[in-house]
């Protein structure tokens, strides 16, 4: 949550003394420049500075304070976090439990926990992802009775956080409150919370979600992950799903780069639909599809492990499929020829590990 920040970086000492202008905006960008000091007497300077302006009196300079103080890694701004719960601006309060997420102190825990269940739905809506951070097995049951929540919102990322931790207990709660929310954003993170505990039943939900632009990417990762361990029926499922992507005409580019990556990881059909795709990608007018082209075809071919995925149990329809080779020597040429041209000098070094990626497959 940046406010108001230029690209300029400014000196530690510029930054301590800017924290004290008469000008909100130089105040707000001294705070953002604070968090990212290294040494550690500066860290000290700089925490005791943050902390004073965490009651500055604009909105734009506090919460810029509190999400610095949630980058020096001090235990002395969890006090001073909290105490921002009860600003009166929801960007604040949110600031203040994204820091303390991020800082992952025990000594939050009760407080996030209270703030979940009692705060503002703003403050409730970020302490259902804070909480895991803190400590994800303690956040096992407050989020679960966070379920009950009447926000959407609040459920959805309370949904989020118990299938990120792995919670399999809410996977029935989940299930029902499918059929209590009409909310398109609190079904879809339902949904995904659901592909993050492995359970099929998410699939057609999420097939709803990918002609949608604000959702279509999430929906095929959801998708792919699924198919890692699933059924043999629900991955030829979610394969004519992706297929159905590639086959539009009107899909974004990098939506249908996502669906192909997903279809090449998972080895299903139609391979040839999603090759063309990536060699339409290489060949793209704009650079920011050329690189996602390259970017999303070394994920494809980069080991398992390397891109923590866990491995798929022995016996499982995905483990021979996942565990053999990839066959990726189609993708070489294009690659070698897109580095040769003027289009991808400023892709060179990407193509050169997509390259190795593939040689090493």
């Amino acid at each position: 949550m940046t406010y108001l920040l230029h690209s300029d970086t400014i000196t530690f000492d510029a930054a301590l003394r800017d924290i004290d202008s008469k000008n909100y905006r130089v105040r707000a960008q001294a705070a953002h420049a604070l968090g990212h000091v290294v040494a550690a007497d500066e860290r000290k300077r700089a925490v005791s500075a943050l902390i004073r302006v965490l009651g500055d009196v604009r909105p734009e300079v506090r919460s810029e304070a509190a999400i610095a103080l949630g980058e020096l890694e001090t235990e002395a701004a969890v006090a001073p976090l909290i105490g921002r719960f009860g600003d009166a601006i929801p960007v604040v309060r949110q600031s203040a439990a994204i820091a303390l997420g991020r800082l992952g102190f025990s000594s939050a825990f009760d407080a996030m926990a209270r703030a979940l269940a009692e705060g503002e739905p703003d403050l409730r809506f970020q302490a259902a992802t804070s909480l895991a951070e803190i400590d994800a097995e303690r956040a096992r049951e407050p989020l679960l009775s966070a379920l009950d929540d009447s926000d959407g919102e609040v459920v959805a990322a309370a949904a989020l956080s118990l299938g990120a931790i792995g919670e399999r207990r809410a996977i029935d709660r989940l299930i029902a409150l499918l059929d209590d929310w009409s909310r398109p954003a609190t079904r879809f993170d339902i949904a995904y919370a659901l592909a993050d505990l492995g359970d099929e039943r998410a699939i057609e939900i999420l097939a709803e979600f990918t002609d949608r632009d604000d959702t279509a990417w999430d929906a095929v990762e959801a998708l792919e992950k699924i198919s890692t361990g699933g059924s043999a029926e629900g991955r030829t499922r979610i394969s004519e799903i992706l297929a159905d992507i590639l086959a539009q005409r009107s899909a974004p580019r990098h939506v249908v780069l996502r669906a192909a990556a997903a279809i090449l990881t998972m080895r299903a059909e139609p391979t040839l639909a999603a090759r063309k795709a990536f060699l339409a990608g290489l060949s793209a007018r704009k650079l920011e599809h050329r690189g996602l082209a390259v970017q999303l075809l070394g994920d494809v071919f980069r080991p398992r492990s390397q891109a923590g995925a866990s491995p798929p149990a022995a016996g499982s329809p995905s483990a021979t499929l996942s565990d053999g080779p990839v066959e990726g020597e189609w993708a070489i040429a294009p690659l070698e020829a897109l580095r040769k041209r003027r289009a991808g000098r400023r892709l060179a070094d990407e193509i050169d590990q997509c390259l190795a990626q593939i040689r090493r497959a």
